[in-house]
């Protein structure tokens, strides 16, 4: 091609490839955080949002948000979640694990009693990865993410949040933090929970009279009853024996139910 007749733009070409290239700039490698890591989810989701309409499905999910955001933005540190449907991923400092039990077991409490709702969760410490761009998470990665979800579907099975000790207590010795949030119980299975029944009486300061009009008026008690003796007619006994759970966890603390 005749050098005087060349286009423009290869005389633009031949003068960026004289321009310096700009060093590469590395950036940092991205790493895990240890941190504790609640997955909570609602038992029974599926049945309400097939049977209801979107506004009370999109209104049920609000009040869910607005709950676990309420009683967990006080706490202190770096505290996030993710909500994806009715479940919720909870990251928060390891120094937080007495504030952060007394957040899920006020959580559950609230659900059950003024959204007629029963929860079921697992707490877990570890690895974890996240999104740190952001007020809330917009995704979250590791291996704490991972024990905590299998351990919520698997293990928690009834309406709990069991605490994994094994994987906790380790990261509390290491950092000489102390749990003293004095409502966890070991169940029969030897899994430990949250006692969010116990932790309610105390904090609320319900005596049995009390909170007994309180669950009657809310329409928790006949809830869990109905449900417990449907399912029990219906052969769905797996489902039953969640409700069963219940409510035996409230005899125990002198609320009859049946």
């Amino acid at each position: 091609m005749n050098e005087a007749k060349k286009p423009k733009i290869y005389e633009w070409v031949e003068e960026a490839t004289k321009l310096p290239i700009p060093p590469k700039v590395e950036k940092p490698e991205k790493t895990y955080d240890e941190k504790l890591v609640a997955f909570i989810d609602v038992l029974g989701m599926t049945e309400k949002t097939l049977g209801g309409s979107a506004e009370q499905s999109l209104t049920l999910m609000g009040n869910l948000r607005l709950c676990v955001d309420t009683e967990c933005s006080p706490l202190p540190g770096d505290v996030k979640f993710l909500q994806l449907g009715d479940g919720f991923t909870i990251v928060a400092d390891l120094a937080c694990i007495n504030e952060l039990c007394e957040a899920l077991s006020r959580i559950q409490w609230r659900v059950l009693v003024y959204s007629q709702m029963m929860l079921r969760g697992a707490l877990t410490a570890g690895p974890v990865g996240f999104d740190e761009e952001h007020e809330d998470i917009k995704y979250i990665v590791g291996p704490a993410f991972i024990s905590a979800y299998r351990l919520e579907t698997k293990n928690a099975i009834y309406p709990r949040i069991i605490l994994a000790s094994e994987e906790i207590e380790p990261y509390m010795a290491q950092q000489s933090i102390t749990i003293s949030f004095n409502h966890i119980v070991e169940d029969n299975d030897k899994l430990k929970y949250l006692d969010f029944i116990g932790h309610g009486i105390v904090t609320g300061k319900y005596s049995k009279r009390t909170l007994d009009h309180l669950l009657t008026t809310e329409g928790t008690k006949g809830l869990l009853k109905r449900e417990y003796e449907k399912h029990l007619k219906e052969d769905k006994k797996e489902v039953a024996q969640k409700y069963g759970w219940l409510i035996r966890r409230l005899a125990a603390h002198g609320i009859d139910v049946l």
